[in-house]
């Protein structure tokens, strides 16, 4: 008689740890969709470089830039790289001198690469993959852009920063 209940109790803490273990499992085990787009962030990242205490500087010596301390941060290198991922070093003066040359932007939940492509006094043409994962918010999606941006040489002093 008492073996009964005992056995009853023995199934259902079985079966609801099994339970448990398939619904914590079955989302993560999907794979997200990725969407893809060209040129979507494209206003969005010229914007990035402008705003804030930041310049654009061009020389003989290639791109000069600084970028404001505070906010998103920039590590030179290429974040495929395991050494330069690992060290993430956030920079906020650099120069970049030639083509192919590479700078990231990382984030929480993406990131940002950006590739020389051409520098002329005029300006500086960065190739750009950037990517979102949406997965921490419900949404099984990443998002994915890859595009140019021509960037010119600009300076904000601090009090244009906030405009």
């Amino acid at each position: 008689m008492r073996r009964l209940p005992l056995a009853v109790l023995l199934v259902a803490v079985v079966g609801a740890t099994i339970g448990v273990y398939v619904r914590n499992r079955t989302p993560r085990e999907i794979e997200p969709r990725i969407d893809r787009t060209m040129n979507q962030q494209q206003a969005g990242w010229g914007e990035f470089f402008r705003r804030r205490e930041s310049s654009l500087s061009i020389d003989d010596d290639g791109a000069h830039f600084r970028v404001a301390p505070n906010g998103r941060g920039l590590c030179l290198g290429d974040p495929a790289d395991r050494i330069s991922s690992q060290r993430r070093e956030f920079v906020t003066q650099f120069t970049l001198s030639k083509p192919g040359e590479m700078f990231w932007s990382p984030d929480h939940h993406g990131s940002a690469t950006f590739t020389v492509k051409q520098i002329t006094r005029d300006g500086v043409v960065l190739s750009y993959h950037s990517s979102f994962c949406g997965c921490s918010f419900g949404d099984n999606v990443i998002l994915s852009d890859e595009g140019e941006i021509t960037l010119e040489p600009f300076e904000n002093r601090p009090d244009q920063a906030a405009e």
